[in-house]
């Protein structure tokens, strides 16, 4: 038996139809705006791009003299040349609509600040907002707290910018990040010569091998020279942290300039103040 359908009922169901798609596409032109708008407000272009050629210390707002700078710059490159973690100073005028956090984590990420193990540290200091951030890459996150940051902040930087020692501040407090993370890597992009426990136990039996043959007869005499232990085959010198020349302490020159930036993955570990 045919089944009449009421008019009425088939009018109102298209008319739901309709009344749904009407506001499915209101909403996604309302969420479409919604991100342009976000978009508009906060994107890369607000934030600078690094030096070229590329440095670890970009005073963009000018509140270290150029020595100051190149002492700093000197002392992180060779940090970054012995250990490949990168510590990097940015100063700004203003960050504008940005809360610091989230400026310094898109500078540090649009720079690609670390290497390929993210083991990156920024510190960014905004002079009109007297802001003050240190972000750190997720490969230092186990040796540089959030609490290590808070306390770098309040106790070095806040008491030094407050008298208008900016070098001062940064200075130390780039020290005691190198000694935090100090040990976290080692540069294997720099010829680092690693020696396997066999390759040890190798050298030895050719060490008593080479002695053994050329042990002298009874009662002769062994003329020339024998290896007194100086020097050795491979040479560790060269000073470590706060040692005298040659060091990471800023005072000579670096080790032939800063290769680039090359991780950048932030996710939020670090902490922020300010000094007014």
């Amino acid at each position: 038996m045919k089944r009449n359908i009421p008019f009425n009922s088939v009018k109102n169901t298209i008319s739901s139809k309709r009344l749904i798609v009407f506001f499915y596409v209101v909403f996604l032109i309302v969420f479409q705006g919604f991100g342009q708008t976000t978009k508009s407000k906060y994107n890369d272009s607000d934030i600078p791009n690094p030096s070229n050629p590329a440095r670890l210390v970009n005073d963009f707002a000018n509140l270290l003299s150029a020595e100051e700078a190149q002492l700093l710059e000197n002392k992180l490159v060779a940090f970054d040349d012995s250990t490949s973690n990168q510590v990097s100073i940015v100063t700004v005028n203003s960050i504008g609509d940005y809360a610091v956090d989230d400026y310094a984590i898109r500078l540090g990420r649009k720079w690609g600040i670390g290497n390929e193990k993210d083991n990156g540290i920024l510190i960014l200091i905004a002079k009109d907002e007297k802001d003050i951030d240190i972000e750190v890459g997720y490969g230092l996150e186990g040796y540089i707290t959030d609490n290590d940051a808070l306390r770098l902040i309040n106790e070095i930087l806040k008491p030094a910018f407050k008298q208008g020692l900016f070098y001062d501040g940064l200075n130390k407090c780039s020290d005691k990040i190198m000694a935090l993370s100090l040990g976290a890597y080692k540069n294997d992009k720099k010829g680092d010569i690693e020696i396997s426990p066999f390759f040890i136990f190798l050298i030895l039996i050719i060490i008593i091998f080479i002695f053994i043959s050329f042990q002298p007869p009874k009662g002769g005499r062994h003329g020339g020279s024998s290896y007194d232990g100086g020097g050795g085959w491979i040479n560790y010198g060269g000073g470590g942290w706060n040692s005298g020349s040659g060091g990471w302490s800023g005072g000579g020159g670096s080790s032939g300039g800063f290769g680039g930036f090359g991780g950048g993955s932030f996710g939020g570990g670090g902490a922020s103040g300010g000094w007014d």
